[in-house]
């Protein structure tokens, strides 16, 4: 297997990860039992895209040298971000729709726990392969 496919295979279960880690976390700071609001996380998935895609901007900011191809990346990469930051906030009312205990079921475990958390991952995938690709 080649070092890209594995860079892949590692950025792809990122997301996969960080979903059960913040469930947890979630969990430790309650004091109620496992639920399934602990792992809708497509907010935090969404945050942590954003906040790697203005992290990337340092990064493609730190070389001195001006380039088309400099301005090309932090063009796509401002787009990304002002495109995740929509999304964010129609995330954000997604939530606030759903998030209410009266909501509690399955259209609520759909729309919070798959949908929500569907975006946050191909955010998230979408950053790994532009990044990867050299887009951004």
């Amino acid at each position: 297997m080649k070092t890209e496919d594995l860079l892949y295979w590692a950025a792809y279960a990122i997301p996969f990860i960080l979903i059960p880690v913040g469930a947890s976390a979630e969990k430790l700071i309650e004091k109620d039992p496992w639920h399934w609001k602990h792992f809708y996380r497509g907010l935090d998935l969404m945050l942590t895209v954003m906040g790697a895609a203005l992290a990337n901007v340092l990064d493609v900011a730190k070389s001195s040298v001006a380039s088309e191809k400099k301005i090309q990346e932090l063009a796509i990469t401002a787009l990304f971000v002002a495109t995740a930051m929509f999304v964010l906030f129609a995330l954000s009312g997604v939530h606030q729709d759903w998030q209410d205990e009266s909501k509690y079921g399955k259209a609520q475990i759909f729309w919070l726990g798959i949908a929500s958390n569907f975006v946050g991952i191909v955010f998230s995938w979408g950053f790994v392969k532009f990044k990867l690709e050299g887009w951004l």
